[in-house]
């Protein structure tokens, strides 16, 4: 299950060869496109796995989180330096 200081997020994804696209996410009644995705990773939770990116919406970095037991999509750090 996803920490507390995950922030649960809307997020618009498109799914190509095997992988997950975000596209755009609305956070706190803000919509933001991406327009790149840096990194992505997954890792482990116990038995979850969890899919992370790093994406840039042309001015600012943000960490997606996508929980794949829950399908849900969170919100870590506000922007990486």
């Amino acid at each position: 299950m996803p920490s507390p200081e995950r922030e649960q997020i809307s997020v618009l994804a498109m799914f190509r060869n095997g992988l997950i696209e975000p596209l755009r996410f609305k956070k706190k009644g803000r919509v933001y496109d991406v327009t790149s995705v840096n990194l992505r990773y997954e890792a482990k939770e116990g038995r979850e796995e969890i899919l992370y990116f790093s994406i840039s919406d042309g001015s600012q970095t943000h960490k997606l989180v996508y929980a794949s037991a829950h399908h849900r999509w969170y919100t870590e750090e506000e922007a990486w330096l």
